[in-house]
């Protein structure tokens, strides 16, 4: 009698996505440099790569869902010119990100006011370009072809709101799977629920053939973006957003806008501090741990 479970992917076998499935540990600052999601996505299909991984273990049915060759999976070539106008874009937006973490202060027009290398004057920055930042899967597809550890083994497609993710993969540590490749391709949902990144996968296959329904139904109901959260780093990071959703045929990444009441109160304690001071009570400035606390809670 065969010792492995009728249907490996069943709750609680050494498959089931709810035991497999590990936390996908990303760095903030990194995740936006290389597209935020584009490289989540890739982690995600990676990690639905490894729960197979030990499904073909398990079962011993490596050869039926490798191939013997990798995919043909796209890469998207630019110039070295196009590749560092797109960082430069992506590193603006990184920046406006980052002083918004070091509590950026905005002007009267909402426009944030960064620090400057090479001067020591802050600089005023417009507030819709760096604030929203939209990247085509063309342009993700374009950093993860600059990269060697991902160039023709990952790919990125952006079609009517939806996002898909392909890779290829070496099976060579897996038992059986030497000379053999893993080629995955997935669907996912992107969305923002208050504040919260969301990620869900809707569709998979390998080797051309779609994951049991049984399989699909423990991953379709996670976040699976959720374990990103156990970084503080990205945790903070992905408080500063107000959408990240895809939308046509990009994903759009847009931080909040700064809070008027920041302003207000700037403004008030700055013109009374300026008033005359009349007698010693009045020269006792008022505490503002109350309105910090309130700060800090948001």
């Amino acid at each position: 009698m065969s010792m492995h479970p009728t249907d490996p992917f069943q709750s609680g076998s050494p498959n089931d996505p709810n035991v497999m499935a590990q936390p996908v540990k990303k760095s903030g600052w990194g995740c936006v440099i290389w597209g935020c999601l584009g490289t989540l996505t890739f982690a995600i299909v990676l990690m639905v790569a490894s729960v197979f991984g030990a499904y073909y273990f398990f079962t011993g049915q490596v050869e039926k869902y490798t191939d013997d060759r990798p995919a043909n999976v796209p890469v998207v070539e630019w110039e070295q010119e196009q590749l560092d106008e797109l960082q430069a874009r992506i590193d603006a937006f990184s920046e406006q990100v980052k002083s918004g973490s070091q509590d950026a202060e905005t002007n009267g027009d909402g426009e944030i006011v960064g620090d400057d290398l090479e001067t020591t004057d802050p600089l005023p920055v417009a507030a819709d370009a760096p604030r929203e930042l939209r990247l085509t899967s063309d342009e993700i597809n374009a950093l993860i072809s600059a990269n060697d550890e991902l160039r023709g083994k990952a790919y990125v497609r952006i079609e009517e709101s939806r996002l898909y993710g392909q890779i290829t993969l070496p099976t060579d540590k897996i038992p059986g799977g030497k000379g053999r490749y893993f080629n995955a391709d997935a669907e996912f949902e992107v969305s923002m629920d208050n504040g919260v990144l969301v990620v869900r996968l809707t569709s998979a296959s390998v080797k051309g053939e779609p994951i049991p329904e049984s399989f699909m139904e423990g991953f379709s109901q996670q976040n699976l973006a959720k374990d990103v959260y156990d970084d503080v780093e990205t945790a903070e990071l992905l408080r500063k957003f107000d959408k990240i959703e895809v939308v046509d045929d990009a994903i759009i990444l847009q931080l909040r806008e700064p809070d008027p009441e920041n302003d207000s109160d700037e403004t008030g304690a700055s013109e009374e501090s300026d008033a005359p001071v009349d007698d010693a009570d009045s020269a006792e400035p008022e505490s503002p741990a109350g309105d910090a606390a309130e700060l800090i809670a948001e």
